[in-house]
């Protein structure tokens, strides 16, 4: 008991130093990498408090995500803090929940977010969101097509998941990266998802689907045109013709489609396409 009541009036000095520090608006140092106790360390202070120090460690992952000042930095104590997190509480299912959320953010090794959810779904296995997340995080980052269905499958068995879960996992076993398919679970993702620097995200991922299919149905009106002519289209504005478009499509990121050198659809911001995808050559 001795040694808890040290510990917390440690964390409470840590916490009013860390207040006094933002307050102060110190410089960032050049390494924002926190030391922290190893877990043999807080498995022997917690002295059978697990969960409250867990507690403790999941109010500075949510402090910590919320720092601003951290983003270029990609929020380097996030997989740490989650990590501990789990590790003294391993049935905290919304921890595992926000890794595979938080640490798909640029920067973040999205593998180490894959795991998070894989050990949740053995720990939690009656909560349907994180092999729902799973399955989305498999599809969008990893072109892990086959993957992403086995995990959507696995949350379709719960009656609390969305309806459209278990069509979605054949979908995705079909036709592999279909952005469709990608929407449509982005769109069951943000059901679910409060954090707003998160819903962002997720608005973004959309936004990028979106521009996969606007390219796709672009480039199909494209080899309508060469079936037509016998030649590929030289301007974008040829495609604008009886049977093919009427006009072309606002570019939903805000650029302009063009035609490039082989007669295939292109967009200026081709540069921000989802690569992961491992798009096709006709794409």
């Amino acid at each position: 008991m001795r040694l808890l009541v040290v510990f917390i009036i440690g964390v409470i000095i840590t916490g009013f130093i860390h207040s006094n520090l933002h307050e102060q608006k110190l410089p960032m140092p050049t390494s924002p990498h926190e030391a922290l106790p190893s877990m043999r360390a807080l498995n022997i202070l917690s002295m059978g408090y697990r969960s409250v120090v867990a507690d403790y460690y999941w109010l500075r992952a949510l402090s910590h995500f919320g720092d601003k000042g951290m983003h270029k930095w990609s929020y380097p104590n996030l997989e740490p803090f989650i990590y501990r997190i789990t590790e003294l509480d391993p049935y905290f299912d919304s921890a595992y929940f926000f890794a595979g959320t938080a640490l798909t953010v640029k920067g973040m090794d999205i593998k180490v977010a894959v795991t998070f959810l894989e050990r949740g779904q053995k720990y939690c296995p009656n909560d349907w969101r994180l092999p729902f997340l799973l399955g989305f995080n498999r599809y969008y980052f990893l072109g892990d097509y086959i993957g992403g269905a086995k995990a959507l499958a696995a949350a379709a068995k719960f009656a609390a998941a969305p309806p459209i879960t278990g069509p979605l996992a054949a979908r995705l076993a079909a036709e592999g990266g279909a952005p469709e398919v990608g929407i449509a679970l982005v769109d069951s993702l943000l059901e679910g998802i409060t954090d707003e620097k998160l819903r962002q995200e997720y608005l973004e991922r959309r936004q990028l689907l979106i521009f996969e299919l606007q390219l796709r149905e672009l480039n199909r009106i494209a080899d309508l045109f060469s079936k037509r002519n016998g030649r590929r289209p030289q301007s974008i504005n040829e495609l604008i013709a009886p049977g093919l478009l009427r006009s072309i499509p606002k570019e939903v990121l805000g650029g302009k489609f063009f035609i490039n050198s082989q007669g295939r659809v292109q967009s200026s911001n081709d540069d921000k396409r989802l690569r992961v995808h491992k798009q096709k050559e006709d794409l």
